[in-house]
C-alpha cells in the first residue's frame, strides 16, 4: 500500500464548500437525492438477503457520509447508525440535520483508518472514487466488519463509457454535477476490489449496475456495470 492516508486534501476541500448544499434537492447533489431511494432500497435488501431478515439494532457504519444522506433514513428505520466523514463542515451539516429531526445517529470527523469499532454493516458509497488510495481505503473499510457481517461498495467502473457519461455527458453536457467532480483514474474495476480483497475472508458476492434510463428520466438497477456500479461483499459467508 502506497500512502498510510486514505484522505485526499483536495477533495475533502472540494466538499466541504458545498457542505451546506447536502439536503438541497435541486443543489449540486440533485443527483444523489434522484438515486438515494434505489441505493437505500439496495442496502435494505442486500443487510435482509444476507441475515435473513432485516436485524433490530442492527449497526452500520456509513464511511464518506457527507451531510447524512443515507446514515438518516437508514436510522428512521432502526438501524444503528454512525457516519465518518474526512470534512468536518459535512459532520456539522450531518449533525444539524439528525438533531433538529431527532435522530440518534452518531457522527465522527476522520478517516476510516483512523476509526474504531466493529460493524455488521459497513458502507461506502460513491467514496471509493474520491479517496487517496483506493486499496488502502477499502483495506481499512473491510476491517471494520465483524465476522460474519457484510459490506456495500458503490463507485465508478474505470471504463471508456464511464468517462464519457461521468465526466462528458453528467459534468459538461447535462451540469448535473459540478465540472471537476470527478477524476478518470480514481474510478475502481470491480476486478481491482476483487483483488484488494484477495487476501481476506471477504468475496464480491454480487455486483450490480446503476443506469439512468433517458426514455423514462429516472434511474434503475441493471445487470450492465460498466459505469456506476454496486458490489455487495461478505465475511465468513460463501
Amino acid at each position: 500500500m502506497k500512502n498510510h492516508t486514505s484522505i485526499d486534501p483536495a477533495e475533502v476541500e472540494k466538499f466541504s464548500k458545498l457542505a451546506e448544499k447536502w439536503w438541497d434537492k435541486n443543489g449540486e447533489f440533485r443527483t444523489l437525492h434522484q438515486i438515494n431511494p434505489i441505493r437505500l432500497s439496495y442496502i435494505k435488501d442486500k443487510i435482509t438477503q444476507h441475515f435473513g431478515s432485516f436485524p433490530k439494532d442492527v449497526t452500520i457504519l456509513d464511511i464518506g457520509c457527507g451531510g447524512g444522506l443515507v446514515s438518516v433514513p437508514l436510522s428512521k428505520i432502526g438501524a444503528k447508525v454512525t457516519g465518518i466523514d474526512a470534512s468536518i463542515e459535512n459532520i456539522k451539516t450531518a449533525e444539524v440535520y439528525a438533531k433538529k429531526h431527532a435522530l440518534s445517529v452518531k457522527y465522527e470527523c476522520g478517516s476510516v483508518e483512523e476509526h474504531k469499532g466493529l460493524y455488521d454493516v459497513v458502507l461506502a458509497l460513491e467514496i471509493i472514487e474520491h479517496v487517496a488510495d483506493a486499496e488502502f481505503f477499502i483495506k481499512s473499510a473491510m476491517a471494520l466488519v465483524k465476522p460474519g457481517g457484510m459490506m456495500i461498495l458503490s463507485t465508478i467502473n474505470r471504463t471508456n463509457k464511464a468517462r464519457l457519461m461521468t465526466i462528458g455527458v453528467a459534468e459538461y453536457l447535462l451540469r448535473w454535477l459540478p465540472i471537476g467532480t470527478h477524476e478518470f483514474g480514481k474510478f475502481v474495476k470491480p476486478s481491482e476490489i476483487a483483488r484488494f480483497v484477495s487476501d481476506s475472508g471477504m468475496k464480491i458476492q454480487e455486483l450490480k449496475g446503476l443506469g439512468y434510463d433517458l426514455f423514462t428520466k429516472s434511474w434503475k438497477l441493471q445487470d450492465n456495470i460498466d459505469v456506476n456500479y454496486f458490489a455487495y461483499l461478505s465475511l465468513g459467508r460463501a
